[in-house]
């Protein structure tokens, strides 16, 4: 169970119904977990949610971007965020093989150059804040341009951001996403799919 409430629909005060207006008229679905319970500081969440709009907007791929969310996700072990995505990654392109193998990102043959390089770049940043030279320059050979590796590097830091919230506040999974594989049954080489005892994760 979460550490912090869900902000419910009936509870809203002026300026959280101001957020649910944008993702009514703007983003025409609901409100996620995790936005109700970022909610609880509404200004902040709307600011959260507009570098959400503006990471949508850069030069990298969506199947890219989805591939970033999910490396991000398996090295914070955020399991909520690597549920959600799960099924989004694969619609976009990226190939499950790579998913269930990310810890041999190196020298598995599913993954091609430019993939190993990101999440090369991701393992070590997320660890330590910092990346070798070597790590860099393959960044830098991958995008070419200063700008598309600042982009780069601030999607990776974007999502990255609620690694600080989903762990600490202890974020449900749904039990809708007992199909999606754990990132610690992953890890571990243990059975695959999510239990149901696995889903508050």
């Amino acid at each position: 169970m979460a550490r912090l409430s869900y902000v419910k629909d009936a509870d809203l005060t002026d300026a959280q119904r101001e957020v649910w207006t944008y993702f009514t008229e703007i983003r025409q679905k609901k409100p996620s977990d995790t936005h109700r319970i970022m909610a609880h500081a509404p200004g902040l969440l709307q600011g959260f949610l507009a570098l959400s709009d503006a990471s949508q907007k850069v030069s990298l791929s969506k199947r890219d971007r989805e591939f970033i969310t999910m490396v991000s996700a398996w090295f914070t072990g955020k399991e909520y965020v690597w549920a959600h995505h799960w099924d989004r990654a694969i619609r976009n392109g990226v190939d499950e093989e790579l998913l269930r193998n990310l810890g041999s990102h190196e020298t598995h043959p599913a993954f091609s150059e430019p993939d190993r390089a990101m999440t090369a770049y991701m393992e070590e940043a997320i660890a330590s804040f910092r990346v070798s030279d070597a790590t860099f320059q393959r960044i830098r050979a991958l995008f070419g341009t200063e700008a598309r590796i600042m982009e780069f590097m601030m999607v990776v830091a974007f999502t990255c951001f609620t690694s600080f919230i989903h762990g600490p506040v202890e974020i449900d999974v749904e039990e809708k996403y007992a199909h999606v594989p754990t990132i610690a049954a992953l890890k571990s080489g243990a059975a695959p799919v999510r239990q149901r005892a696995d889903l508050a994760l």
